[in-house]
């Protein structure tokens, strides 16, 4: 029997001890991070994420199982929160997350059930279910410990040890030519020195993802590593833990159980900014590494026939690095533009372009401090003195830039 299929997992991690375990992670993970909405792709029965919604997190879920769904939300309820729930394989998180979150989370080594091949889609399609900026966290057994030593039994530690009874927890490796790999559980029960009964439970096949996998992987579909994590303090009973030295890189190959943050590139995020002059500073430089700048300036020597004004809307780098846009197809780009005073429309236009830019295997590279006109044009002698309205948008892959301000013309 599959164990997603039972009821075997319904209080996992629910113990007091294994929640406030996890609610202090999850503190330090995400405290310095602006998040309010997280989303659990492989949720389970909901045992790693109620800790989520005590740290006051607005938590919703997914898995593929609706076994464990229906689990999900009696745990939540029993704890006394609500939450959304959606039946749905992490491969397809686009089709069921209706507005983006802050944070995705995928726990309990569950990623590697998908193919590498299907973590990739995973990841691409989480982009698009992501804020700007958003967080990624998985965390996993460390394959590449298990593929180097390729266990074919590990024993657990017993689930009752008493004079009368015994039950003991084994774990049955039956590895592949694929590398590919499937888990069995053995629950082994004795009585009084005899033995009474042996069950069995299959979890669905596992496959392995290295770590180098998954960094390629994140990394070709726009997202920054930000941090690994060793978790053997909360997945693995110490008795098992190996020698460490308390740095990650050099215990590596001692950590049976990690986690990895990622963050997504910034792309374009909607904001907006009033009652601002334009005085050709970049909007929000301060918190992004790319902004938009407006100049507004008179054109000087225009014969009477020819317009007195132009206007130039400008994409800057603001960081003090190269910034790179990962894109799929070609990269195009539109914007509406609208210019009124305070009664009336003066100009709208809209249009599309394509990045003339360098392209470096599907990437957008602006150097730093490197500006880019996106539009730019002329304004008949419409402007009087007074006070002037500007509705920017712009459009790039899904995402979104629009901007309202006003300045004045002395």
């Amino acid at each position: 029997m599959k164990i997603y299929d039972t009821a075997a997992l319904y209080g996992q991690n629910l113990s007091d001890e294994q929640q406030s375990k996890l609610m202090e992670f999850y503190r330090v993970l995400l405290e310095e991070y602006d998040i309010a909405t997280i989303h659990d792709c492989t949720i389970g029965a909901g045992g790693t994420t109620i800790p989520l919604a005590k740290l006051g997190y607005k938590v919703s879920g997914s898995d593929i199982s609706e076994n464990l769904l229906e689990r999900t939300k009696i745990n939540f309820n029993e704890s006394g929160y609500e939450i959304e729930l959606f039946n749905s394989d992490l491969r397809n998180l686009d089709t069921v997350l209706r507005e983006p979150v802050d944070c995705i989370i995928s726990t309990g080594n569950s990623l590697p059930h998908v193919t590498n091949e299907g973590v990739r889609d995973f990841v691409k399609n989480a982009s698009k279910c992501l804020n700007p900026r958003g967080l990624l966290f998985i965390d996993i057994r460390n394959w590449d410990q298990l593929l180097d030593e390729k266990p074919l039994i590990k024993t657990r530690d017993p689930i009752v040890m008493t004079a009368e009874e015994h039950i003991g927890l084994h774990q049955i490796f039956v590895w592949h030519d694929d590398q590919s790999v499937e888990f069995a559980f053995a629950t082994i029960k004795d009585e009084n020195g005899k033995h009474k009964e042996t069950k069995m439970q299959f979890a669905p096949m596992y496959y392995p993802l290295k770590r180098s996998t998954y960094e390629r992987i994140l990394m070709d579909h726009g997202y920054d590593l930000i941090n690994y994590y060793d978790l053997d303090s909360i997945w693995i009973h110490p008795s098992q833990q190996r020698p460490k030295s308390g740095y990650f890189e050099a215990d590596f190959h001692q950590i049976a159980w990690y986690g990895i943050l990622a963050q997504k590139k910034y792309i374009i995020s909607a904001c907006s900014h009033n009652n601002r002059n334009v005085d050709g500073d970049d909007f929000n430089a301060e918190r992004h590494p790319i902004g938009i700048t407006f100049h507004f300036d008179q054109i000087d020597n225009a014969t009477p026939s020819e317009p007195k004004y132009q206007y130039t809307f400008i994409l800057k780098n603001t960081s003090l690095e190269t910034y790179n846009l990962q894109f799929e197809d070609d990269l195009k780009y539109s914007y509406d533009f609208i210019l009124e005073d305070e009664s009336k429309t003066i100009l709208t236009t809209t249009g599309t372009n394509v990045w003339n830019k360098v392209k470096n295997e599907n990437s957008f590279l602006l150097e730093k401090e490197e500006e880019l006109v996106l539009t730019k044009g002329s304004i008949g002698d419409i402007m009087p003195s007074g006070k002037y309205l500007v509705d920017f948008t712009l459009y790039l892959l899904n995402e979104q830039l629009s901007m309202k301000f006003d300045f004045e013309v002395e």
